[in-house]
C-alpha cells in the first residue's frame, strides 16, 4: 500500500531511524554556515539563541544500517485469539511507534487476560524480546502472572536496538485509516506510556531524557501549525512550544518551531528493562518460531506474540509489512543536545552514542537521500 504523504508532525517526529551510505555525508559540509558557530541565520541579524554546529566530517561516520520496522496501516494489533486450548494474544504492528506504545499496549494485552479470567500465578509466555515483548513481560510480572520470554535475539540483538526512539507514534497509522475507535486507543496507549516514562526519567540507568526538538521550514500555515490528528490529542504531551521568526533563531530558515520531547536510549534502555524482568522473577529462552506449531507448541496455555516482523511467519495478516528508514551514527557530541527535522522527515538528534541523521523513512536512491540531507544541513549549524 502507497505510504501516505508526510504530515509536519511525523516529518518532525520520524526521529527513529535508518541508514544513509557515508557518500551521503561528504558533500554535506560546504553549507556556508559560520564555521564558528555564531551569528544568526542568513539574511538575519543576530540570533536570540545559539546552538552547538554539528560537525559533519565524514571520518566521524561510525556506522550505518537500514532499520525494517513492523507496520500496518490500520494501527496495531491488540487482540486476542483462541487457538484450541491456547489463548493467544497479538501485540505487534506498531510500525515507527513501539517505544512510543510499548507500555500502553502492554497494558492493553494485560487487560486481555484479565478479562479472559486467567488465574493469578498463571504460565504466561511472551514471544519476541524488543521493546514491545520486555514491556508487556513485565506488566504481566507487575500484574502477577509468571512470565517467560521466549525470542531469537535478546538486547543488545534486537531490532528495537537500532531504534532511534523519541516519543511519538510515528507510523503507527496511515491517517486516511484513523477510524475514532482506534484514535482512542492509540491515545490511551501513548499516555500509558508517557506516565510510564516519566515515572522512569530520574533513573539515569534508562537513559530517558527530555530534549528540545526544532522543526524548520521556510513556511508557516494555520495548518502546519495545528498539525495532524495524532499530535492534536497529544499536544500537552510536548511542553515549551514556541515559534521562531526569521532572524530570532540560529537556523537558515524562515521559522524554527521547538518544543520538548522525551528520547529513550534503546541500548541502556532495553539492557536496564532486561536485568528489571530478570530481578522480579522473570526467565528468558533463546529459541526461535519458524511457524505457528511452534509457538502454540510451549507449555504455557496463554501466549502474547510480540514479535513484530517476525508475526509474518506464524500468522496471517495480510496488512503487516516492512516500513524501512535508513540511519547514519557520527561521533558522539556532547555539546549538541538538541534535535532538529525538516518537512522531508530529514531528521538529526544526538544520543550518548552519537549524532544519528538521516531520513526517517524509506530505503530511497542515493542520489535523492544525498539531496534530502544537503537540505536538512543547509539549515541546521554544522562544521566539518
Amino acid at each position: 500500500m502507497p505510504r501516505p504523504t508526510l504530515t509536519r508532525r511525523e516529518a518532525l517526529l520520524r526521529l527513529a531511524g535508518g541508514a544513509a551510505a557515508p557518500s551521503l555525508l561528504l558533500a554535506a559540509c560546504d553549507v556556508g554556515w559560520p564555521r564558528d558557530g555564531g551569528g544568526g541565520p542568513a539574511g538575519g541579524g543576530d540570533a536570540a539563541f545559539t546552538l552547538a554546529p554539528i560537525n559533519l566530517d565524514p571520518d566521524r561516520i561510525t556506522r550505518t544500517y537500514v532499520c525494517a520496522r513492523p507496520y500496518r496501516p490500520s494501527g496495531f494489533r491488540v487482540e486476542a485469539e483462541r487457538m484450541g486450548e491456547t489463548l493467544l494474544v497479538h501485540n505487534y504492528g506498531h510500525g515507527g511507534g513501539g517505544f512510543t506504545l510499548s507500555w500502553g499496549t502492554a497494558a492493553m494485552v494485560a487487560d486481555i487476560l484479565r478479562d479472559a479470567a486467567v488465574p493469578a500465578g498463571a504460565a504466561v509466555a511472551v514471544a519476541g524480546c524488543g521493546v514491545v515483548g520486555l514491556t508487556t513481560a513485565l506488566v504481566l510480572l507487575e500484574r502477577g502472572f509468571s512470565v517467560t520470554i521466549h525470542a531469537r535475539a535478546l538486547p543488545p540483538d534486537t531490532t528495537s536496538n537500532l531504534a532511534g526512539a523519541s516519543f511519538f507514534p510515528s507510523t503507527a497509522v496511515d491517517p486516511s485509516l484513523l477510524t475514532p475507535a482506534f484514535a482512542e486507543r492509540l491515545e490511551t496507549a501513548c499516555r500509558t506510556s508517557h506516565a510510564r516514562f516519566l515515572d522512569l526519567l530520574p533513573d539515569p540507568r534508562y537513559g530517558i531524557s527530555w530534549k528540545p526538538q526544532y522543526f524548520v521550514t521556510d513556511e508557516w500555515t494555520p495548518e502546519i501549525e495545528a498539525g495532524d490528528a495524532i499530535y492534536g490529542m497529544l499536544r500537552d504531551l510536548y511542553p515549551n512550544q514556541e515559534l521562531f521568526r526569521e532572524g530570532t533563531h540560529p537556523f537558515q530558515t524562515r521559522f524554527a518551531w521547538r518544543e520538548d520531547n522525551i528520547f529513550i536510549e534503546p541500548t541502556p534502555y532495553l539492557t536496564r528493562l532486561v536485568a528489571d524482568f530478570r530481578e522480579r522473577g522473570g526467565n528468558t529462552v533463546v529459541r526461535d518460531f519458524e511457524s505457528l506449531e511452534d509457538l502454540l507448541g510451549l507449555d504455557e496455555r496463554w501466549i502474547v506474540n510480540c514479535t513484530g516482523l517476525g508475526a509474518s511467519a506464524l500468522v496471517t495478516d495480510p496488512e503487516l509489512t516492512s516500513n524501512p528508514s535508513q540511519t547514519v551514527i557520527l561521533a558522539p557530541q556532547p555539546d549538541v543536545d538538541y534535535a532538529v527535522a525538516d518537512i522531508d522527515g530529514v531528521y538529526m538528534f544526538p544520543r550518548s552514542d552519537g549524532i544519528m541523521l538521516g531520513r526517517g523513512e524509506g530505503v530511497v536512491d542515493t542520489m535523492e537521500l544525498l539531496e534530502a540531507q544537503r537540505r536538512l544541513v543547509a539549515r541546521t549549524p554544522v562544521t566539518g
